[in-house]
């Protein structure tokens, strides 16, 4: 059972527009949470810092403008 989402915690963010090579995930931290899957994000992205809306948890189509929980190192 995956955690719920709290503030504070780290989870990875598919920007709106993936590159061509497909979805790239960027470090965000969440700062508020509407239960029971929806988060606000300041995004850490290599061309500056930036805050979305609420925005939907997605752990299996790395759909644009969603979030999930950082993989798992095997």
């Amino acid at each position: 059972m995956p955690p719920s989402p709290t503030i504070g915690r780290i989870v990875h963010y598919v920007p709106r527009s993936p590159r061509a090579a497909g979805p790239i995930c960027q470090a965000a931290v969440i700062t508020a949470v509407t239960p029971p899957d929806r988060c606000e994000l300041c995004v850490l992205a290599v061309d500056g810092v930036f805050f979305t809306g609420l925005t939907v948890h997605d752990a299996d189509t790395a759909a644009p403008d969603t979030w999930h929980w950082p993989e798992r190192e095997a």
